[in-house]
């Protein structure tokens, strides 16, 4: 589960973004992460921790949500960078391959979940100002080659 994140991460990368895989966290508690970011987790609900899960279903596949969490300030930001791995992920809202070693990873879009939600627990470090959040929910497929 974590290759196929991390793979997707990979796949991200090229935007730009700091990605974080599972939570994301600031170099203390008392400080965020520089905003804009992303975060990459499957879907709650599936019963296992990521690093518990199975590469691969007995019949040699794995089929899981992933749900990408994009944060950023101003309001606007999220539903930007959503697109912009939506570009990625899912182009033209079909399905994507991902490259990745031992492994056929497919990634397609489900829905949008946030568009942009205001985060008034959570201050930018010198900026005084609040970040806001958007989450897509990806499809993802692996099959080992």
């Amino acid at each position: 589960m974590m290759a196929t994140l991390q793979a997707i991460s990979d796949a991200l990368a090229a935007l730009g973004y700091p990605i974080h895989l599972l939570s994301a966290e600031g170099p203390s508690d008392d400080v965020t992460p520089p905003v804009p970011y992303l975060v990459l987790a499957p879907a709650t609900g599936s019963g296992l921790l990521p690093e518990e899960m199975p590469l691969c279903g007995p019949n040699g596949s794995l089929e899981f949500d992933l749900r990408v969490t994009a944060v950023g300030y101003p309001a606007d930001s999220p539903v930007k960078v959503q697109q912009r791995v939506r570009d990625v992920l899912a182009p033209g809202l079909g399905a994507a391959q991902i490259a990745a070693v031992g492994r056929f990873i497919t990634a397609a879009y489900l829905r949008t979940e946030v568009a942009s939600q205001l985060d008034r627990d959570v201050s930018i470090a010198g900026a005084n100002r609040h970040p806001s959040w958007g989450v897509d929910t990806y499809r993802v497929s692996v099959q080992t080659v």
